[in-house]
């Protein structure tokens, strides 16, 4: 059964990621996913009211996590949410989405997303982006690509403890880290274009620090 009451406080949802068993994977199984199936991948933000439904998805994979919530100058606490990097090993979302509607499984919140995961590299920017204390600043674009906000990053779970740090310089030395954790586990004879801290093919991906992303992002800024 679908549990109803609220995930708000620390103490309910440390109870509800107890009762399902949730830990954060490793660079191992990142890579070795990946290399077995690298579609179906998102960064998911979810509303902390329907986590529960998320947490039930059969096969799903969540590699690390976070809460997030924005807060007010005058300390007021709003939008609380949960980041985490998924995959669909054995299906697709829309597949899962359809099934849910079936059976009358509905999210509480319309602002629910998935964003697909573009390459490998993407994913180890998200990675990062997990392990960050920090939120950011609205209306910018942090070095992963990802929309800023004006919000708090907190009960982080990321793949390894070193990951852990707050914005500014270290993101970048994280990111690196994370990348080449990684790394130790692809197989590079299929990948004569990628290398330890960029794992994707930098002349044709099309994320946003691919050749073509990092065109476009220089055109809107002329």
């Amino acid at each position: 059964m679908m549990e109803s009451c609220s995930f708000t406080s620390d103490e309910a949802y440390k109870k509800l990621i107890r009762n399902h068993g949730l830990t954060p994977l490793t660079y191992k199984d990142v890579g070795e996913d990946w290399e077995k199936n690298s579609k179906e991948w998102y960064h998911a933000l979810i509303a902390i009211e329907d986590l529960p439904i998320v947490l039930t998805i059969p096969e799903l994979k969540i590699y690390a996590w976070f809460r997030c919530k924005v807060v007010a100058n005058d300390g007021s606490e709003a939008h609380l949410h949960w980041h985490g990097l998924v995959h669909f090993p054995t299906r697709k979302l829309q597949s899962w989405k359809q099934q849910a509607r079936r059976v009358n499984v509905k999210f509480h919140s319309a602002k629910n997303t998935f964003k697909k995961i573009k390459c490998l590299d993407h994913a180890v920017g998200v990675l990062r982006y997990l392990a960050c204390k920090d939120g950011q600043r609205a209306g910018r674009r942090d070095g992963d690509g990802l929309q800023t906000h004006p919000h708090t990053h907190y009960s982080r779970q990321p793949i390894d403890e070193t990951h852990r740090h707050g914005r500014g310089k270290l993101c970048g030395e994280v990111r690196e880290g994370i990348s080449r954790g990684i790394a130790n586990y692809i197989n590079w004879q299929e990948k004569p274009n990628w290398n330890e801290t960029a794992l994707h093919d930098f002349d044709v991906c099309l994320c946003d620090r691919g050749k073509a992303g990092l065109a476009k992002k220089a055109a809107a800024n002329e």
